[in-house]
């Protein structure tokens, strides 16, 4: 707080030192940059201010006080290079196997089993998970081209990008995660969701937010309830 007197500013850090005639009193407020970036899904609550009567106390909660099981789930943003996760060691023994044939007979295509590319696909789909619940096009790609560059051995024949089935396969395990997570009240999912006009039900679109509207809602975190966290 900054005060004027006898035609000076002086830096002022307790209220009872303010003298008892003072021409103006200069109030200013120390504002924290926002993050860069939207981390999806979850928004940590970092302070959870209550006003006293005379508005001149704060008190402030620990982001480990209130912290939802979402929160946990996310690592940041999306990443500028996406890394292709770690598989099993089977599946890691039959990559390298593909990636040597494809260098040594002439770009031989890896046909993975059934197995082999569910168990595959739910690794890229919880990596995927850990950053956002409703990746971009254009997300999904990066990820696509990540995986082609990790695997060649699993480059496309006829495709003009090399991927387009793989491109789906990832969009389609994701809606499957996303419906599993539904199904367990995942509350970023169930408030995301379209709504029908008989309950019980959403629609396979992602429902389009309105002006304003909040588009992320944080479960309650374990211990709390509606009723405690208007408390904070």
């Amino acid at each position: 707080m900054l005060i004027q007197t006898l035609g000076e500013m002086v830096n002022l850090t307790n209220a009872n030192d303010l003298p008892e005639t003072c021409a103006s009193v200069q109030v200013i407020y120390t504002e924290i940059a926002e993050d860069q970036c939207y981390q999806s899904s979850t928004p940590s609550l970092s302070s959870v201010g209550s006003f006293g009567s005379s508005h001149d106390t704060m008190s402030v909660s620990s982001n480990d006080d209130i912290q939802s099981v979402e929160a946990k789930l996310r690592q940041g943003c999306w990443p500028e290079v996406f890394q292709v996760p770690k598989v099993g060691p089977e599946l890691e023994l039959v990559f390298e196997d593909g990636n040597r044939k494809y260098l040594s007979e002439g770009k031989k295509h890896l046909d993975l089993s059934k197995d082999h590319k569910s168990q595959f696909l739910d690794a890229i789909a919880n990596r995927i998970w850990e950053y956002k619940a409703y990746p971009t096009h254009m997300e999904y790609t990066e990820v696509a081209k990540a995986i082609m560059r990790t695997y060649p051995c699993l480059a496309e024949k006829g495709s003009s990008s090399g991927y387009d089935e793989m491109l789906n396969s990832i969009k389609f395990k994701m809606g499957n995660l996303r419906a599993k997570m539904r199904k367990l009240d995942c509350m970023e999912l169930n408030v995301n969701s379209r709504k029908r006009s008989y309950p019980g039900t959403s629609s396979s679109k992602h429902k389009k937010p309105k002006r304003a509207e909040i588009n992320y809602l944080p479960d309650i975190p374990i211990g709390e309830d509606a009723t405690s966290m208007e408390s904070y």
